[in-house]
């Protein structure tokens, strides 16, 4: 594997985090989901690569992390 195209983040601030990639770093968002009851996400591109940042949540009886 010579490169790889997206990182995975679970910010402790979710709209902190969102707000950086986008205003000071130029990301777009492409696609998000959830809400603060469930958990919170969204994938963020510029350029090749990309962003995916969700909150902690519970799947199925099981806390995500």
């Amino acid at each position: 594997m010579s490169q790889f195209d997206h990182i995975f983040i679970a910010p402790k601030n979710w709209e902190a985090s969102l707000a950086f990639y986008k205003d000071n770093l130029g990301f777009e968002k492409v696609s998000s989901w959830g809400d603060q009851s469930e958990g919170r996400g969204a994938v963020l591109k510029s350029g090749g690569f990309t962003v995916v940042i969700a909150e902690e949540h519970e799947n199925k009886g099981r806390i995500i992390k």
